[in-house]
């Protein structure tokens, strides 16, 4: 961009939002490019910070009218996948994280109305301070990350898979109009929106997926359904790899008979989440791992359910727990198992965030995530993986001999995101200072998502730096369709292009 074009494009911004909300100076721009992944990074040309959707909508209409690509963040906390980086240079970052109203909760309907800004610590905080009966399903991802952010990811809650909890979107559209769905497009702001989300799917196609890993617009506010506050009763247990796909299979089998719920979690014990809680025995030679699940919700299923889980885990391990959520002498004990059963109230942590920064030997409270390069880097592939015990085996084997090849030492975390799949974590840590390592961080995810695939298994998120590997398959009449959708909905390609789109 010529010097003289610049300076009328930040003229313009600068009409719509105010001298304060555009950012074209270097060093703030490159703390933007700045990334825990160490990404290299693209041109940032300016970054506007919208306080309204009234602002939000100036922006999309003016950047139709000069063909410039925006590419709008929540908070850009995506964190091993990019952060606050777009997919291609040249883009302008949209800032969404003063948006952060929380419109209304509804108790009757159990849903909160939410801007993009507003952080899971935000909603949480809200949720307590009006004596609220819900609480929000959080994610292990940090206390200050967007729920709407996280849940057009499609991420995983302490509860269940977070799809699930969306009930309705308004987005701008890449054409400039707005679209509301479900029921909500009957309804103005005169209306009681009381109604708006008993039955999210509405009259007609339902657009709620549309909207979630696509460029289609810009969401501007969600409604997501909250959960009823109640005690709950928790297991977990230690167990040697011996009986990993057993245990997979028990778990998988628990959770069809809906003796178990929610986001069931089998991890390694050599995970820096949970090496510093560890105080088992174990006859057996490591590793170890551990699973964590919840219970069936109903009161008067709960001892069955206990019973159920103990008959059919019991032949792996000799030291499975149980624990009510609410009692802290019973919690307290393992400090992973006492952060997940804070996560089960609906209460965000740092926890994770945490634990890397300890490797370090510095307190998170110093260190900022992606700008500080004493926090490890991170790199991490994020797979839909079928809720079979021999399956997930034979993929921790092949990412091994990967870790063992590129000479990186690779972690493995699954969590249940439904009745046939797992979410697959697998992520490494690097020195940020060290191109060595970085490459090495690299190699390892480019090589992660190669082999994998030659198995027929995907990533269900996607980093910046390996969108164009999925998405640019013109043959495939799946992503013809999205281009021809997108070619519809957003005609000059002005939102985010190259995300979750062929270019």
């Amino acid at each position: 961009m010529n010097e003289n074009k610049r300076k009328h494009s930040y003229d313009i911004w600068k009409s719509i939002l105010g001298e304060h909300s555009v950012i074209a100076a270097g060093n703030i721009i490159e703390q933007y490019q700045s990334n825990i992944t160490e990404y290299h990074s693209r041109h940032i040309p300016i970054i506007l910070r919208p306080t309204s959707s009234e602002q939000l909508l100036d922006i999309v209409k003016v950047a139709n009218q000069y063909r410039t690509p925006l590419y709008p963040i929540s908070t850009g906390k995506n964190w091993g996948l990019g952060s606050r980086l777009p997919v291609i240079s040249e883009c302008t970052i949209v800032d969404l994280s003063q948006l952060n109203s929380i419109i209304a909760v509804n108790e009757r309907f159990r849903y909160a109305i939410i801007e993009p800004g507003v952080t899971q610590k935000q909603l949480s905080d809200h949720l307590r301070a009006i004596g609220s009966s819900l609480i929000l399903n959080v994610t292990g991802s940090g206390e200050d990350t967007s729920v709407i952010g996280n849940v057009l990811e499609r991420g995983v809650g302490a509860l269940d898979h977070r799809i699930r909890d969306l009930l309705g979107m308004e987005v701008i559209l890449g054409n400039g109009n707005i679209v509301r769905t479900g029921y909500w497009h009957f309804y103005n702001e005169s209306n009681d929106n009381s109604h708006v989300a008993y039955y999210p799917y509405g009259i007609g196609p339902d657009l709620n997926g549309l909207f979630t890993q696509s460029n289609l617009g810009i969401v501007t506010k969600i409604i997501i359904r909250l959960v009823k506050y109640q005690s709950r009763t928790g297991a977990y247990f230690f167990f040697p790899e011996k009986h990993l796909a057993s245990v997979i299979d028990t778990l998988h089998s628990l959770r069809e008979e809906q003796v178990i719920v929610g986001s069931h979690i089998v991890t390694e014990v050599k995970d820096p989440r949970t090496v510093e809680t560890v105080t088992v025995d174990f006859s057996q030679p490591t590793p170890l791992w551990f699973s964590s699940m919840m219970m069936s919700r109903c009161n008067a299923m709960r001892s069955v359910a206990m019973k159920e889980v103990e008959n059919q885990l019991c032949k792996f391990t000799t030291q499975l727990h149980f624990f009510d959520t609410t009692d802290p002498d019973q919690i307290f004990k393992n400090d992973y198992v006492r952060i997940m059963a804070q996560m089960m109230h609906g209460i965000p942590t740092n926890y994770s965030l945490e634990t890397m920064a300890k490797m370090t030997r510095h307190s998170l409270t110093k260190l900022n995530i992606d700008l500080d390069p004493q926090m490890p880097g991170f790199v991490c592939a994020l797979l839909a993986i079928p809720f079979a015990g021999e399956q997930i085996v034979e993929i921790i084997s092949q990412v091994r001999t990967i870790s063992r090849m590129v000479d990186i030492d690779s972690y493995f975390n699954f969590v249940a995101i439904g009745d046939t799949a797992m979410e697959g974590f697998f992520r490494v840590f690097f020195d940020r200072s060290d191109e060595g390592q970085i490459a090495k961080a690299h190699r390892w995810n480019e090589q992660v998502y190669q082999k994998l695939e030659t198995i027929g298994i995907y990533p269900y998120r996607v980093n910046i730096e390996h969108m164009h590997h999925f998405v640019e398959r013109r043959q495939d009449t799946f992503w013809q369709l999205v281009r021809d959708i997108k070619g519809t909905l957003d005609p000059n390609d002005i939102i985010a292009p190259g995300r979750y789109a062929p270019l």
